[in-house]
């Protein structure tokens, strides 16, 4: 019996993306795992598809994508038993978190004091909750007076509201 060398890579680079993936809680560079497993693009992206198609059909989890980055995740309708042995519950942001971080998201890099310009309130207070919850962060100073803080939005961000990059935002036409 002959075996398909080919078939057998991608078999293994498929098993390699699942172990490396579930042993991760963090979001992994694309290319980090390419280089580090020294797998060849074309083999990779193969093996990255029969995953997903494997997980698909077979698996409470799922490949999430976003910032060319992969974070294994479980699929939305096995949060709930998830949320039950954890003890986790939904958290919902406020309208006013809400609107803080589109401005955060459209705008960015933003410094406070235009996301309170725009929104005609101080927004200290949500800006912290924004950061604790890690959807946004500071990414370093303005050069002037005061040294106000630049905030951008993070791959948390992109990974909680289900977007691959910051260009899938809805134009502000749409919304």
């Amino acid at each position: 019996m002959k075996v398909d060398k080919t078939n057998t890579i991608d078999q293994e680079t498929t098993m390699a993306l699942y172990a490396v993936l579930i042993a991760s809680s963090e979001p992994i560079a694309k290319a980090e795992i390419q280089n580090k497993l020294n797998i060849p693009e074309e083999a990779f992206k193969d093996g990255l598809i029969a995953l997903k198609e494997l997980l698909a059909t077979h698996s409470p989890l799922f490949v999430s994508e976003f910032n060319d980055k992969l974070l294994l995740m479980t699929r939305p309708e096995f949060a709930n038993y998830v949320r039950a042995i954890h003890k986790t519950q939904k958290q919902r942001l406020s309208q006013e978190a809400l609107e803080t971080l589109s401005i955060i998201a459209y705008k960015q890099p933003v410094t406070k004091s235009e996301i309170d310009k725009i929104r005609g309130v101080d927004c200290e207070s949500t800006i912290i909750s924004l950061s604790e919850y890690g959807l946004i962060k500071a990414i370093g100073t303005l050069q002037r007076a005061g040294s106000p803080a630049i905030y951008q939005t993070t791959d948390k961000f992109l990974q909680v509201f289900g977007l691959n990059k910051l260009a899938d935002l809805p134009d502000m036409d749409q919304i």
